[in-house]
């Protein structure tokens, strides 16, 4: 088996026994990661779809909710028209049940998407495992071959199951969000949207410690294992 061969399944750094590795890599091509995570979740096409759906759904029900209950105090409560305020309650209530359906539906959805692809990866790793020579398995320690098929392998599910239906979520939140916001008032929107690149620059500064706190974690559960 070829040292190529070895790369491709496991890009550890090769080192001998009782040395673990004190640096994980960033992809050299995020584009090419995408793109190989992608194969992966082709045949998960329509369940993606109906996740992006589902979120789309939930989340504008979501938006509708403070409208609606804006509009029940300006033409029901302060009116006091009782037969207006039923109608009102009555559509509120169809909206926040339409927001929790639509919401577990794109969880359960998204976990059934995530499990599937952890479930092809470990199987895909696995077979390769068998495919490896001896020289492979006395040159890596073996926590590390059981970090990548434990723990790596459940950071990808969990990303796929949280933070691809939180950022369609997300996604559509704002842009409802400031549709509503300039409906309703535009200077005051345009002064709410001066904070955004403070905010940017807040989460920029949060997710460069984040990842670091990460890959620290993922070197430390791989000498853990070893």
């Amino acid at each position: 088996m070829s040292e190529k061969r070895e790369r491709e399944v496991f890009p550890f750094p090769r080192r001998g026994p009782g040395h673990f590795p004190m640096h994980i890599e960033r992809p050299k091509d995020y584009g090419k990661t995408l793109r190989r995570l992608w194969q992966y979740l082709k045949n998960q096409r329509l369940r993606i779809a109906l996740v992006i759906l589902c979120v789309s759904i939930s989340s504008l029900c979501f938006l509708l909710g403070p409208y609606l209950i804006g509009k029940v105090i300006d033409e029901a409560i302060i009116p006091r028209n009782l037969a207006a305020l039923t109608q009102y309650i009555f559509i509120l209530t169809l909206f926040y049940l339409a927001t929790s359906l639509f919401s577990f539906l794109q969880e359960r959805l998204a976990v059934l998407v995530a499990q599937h692809v952890a479930l092809t990866l470990r199987n895909e790793a696995f077979s390769s495992l068998h495919a490896l020579p001896l020289r492979f398995f006395d040159t890596h320690e073996h926590g590390d071959i059981m970090s990548r098929l434990t723990n790596d392998i459940d950071s990808i599910s969990s990303t796929l199951a949280t933070t691809v239906t939180q950022f369609f979520s997300g996604l559509v939140t704002l842009t409802g969000t400031v549709v509503f916001m300039f409906t309703l008032h535009q200077k005051l929107t345009l002064v709410a949207l001066s904070a955004i690149p403070m905010t940017l620059l807040a989460t920029r500064f949060v997710f460069r410690r984040t990842r670091e706190a990460f890959l620290a974690q993922q070197t430390l559960l791989g000498q853990l294992n070893s």
